[in-house]
């Protein structure tokens, strides 16, 4: 019997008018969704100096441990700031408010920033991986150039005896 009557609750308080009461239930839990949506909306507007102050801010570990929403909002912003924090960091941090996150719709933005997170510290390993090839190459071609200079000089000087 406790079970049809917390099943009918809902269907009471519709049939009664007060679907508000049930729509509050819901606006609560879309809040801290709204609210990293929010702040990280914001965040791409400002400056490197206000991104750098937000960031630290939110780091403090007093912040952290009272608020896991701020740690959820650093992690949404690492992706366009890198000097927020580091990617895997982040991405244990929203693995770890996935867990106690229970907003069907909170959870599926979680999952989503996880996924890009992780295809971003992918492509950033690509992208390093690439830098070091450059880097190898540049060098081999500044060692060539080098020879070639010598022996355009050693050339120079033959042909300078010969005349």
């Amino acid at each position: 019997m406790k079970k049809k009557s917390i099943l009918l609750a809902p269907l009471l308080l519709v049939l009664t008018g007060c679907v508000h009461i049930v729509d509050g239930f819901q606006s609560h839990r879309a809040t801290d969704l709204q609210a990293v949506l929010s702040f990280s909306h914001e965040f791409s507007s400002w400056g490197n100096d206000k991104r750098k102050r937000a960031c630290k801010s939110l780091s403090t570990a007093r912040t952290l441990k009272s608020d896991s929403l701020a740690g959820i909002k650093k992690a949404s912003v690492v992706a366009i700031y890198p000097p927020c924090g580091r990617l895997s960091t982040a991405i244990n941090r929203l693995e770890k408010a996935q867990v106690t996150i229970t907003d069907v719709n909170f959870n599926y933005f979680i999952q989503y920033q996880i996924a890009l997170l992780r295809q971003i510290q992918k492509e950033r390993r690509s992208t390093f991986a690439y830098q070091q090839a450059l880097r190898k190459l540049e060098e081999k071609n500044r060692v060539l150039q080098e020879k070639l200079e010598k022996i355009k000089s050693i050339e120079k000087t033959l042909k300078n005896r010969d005349n």
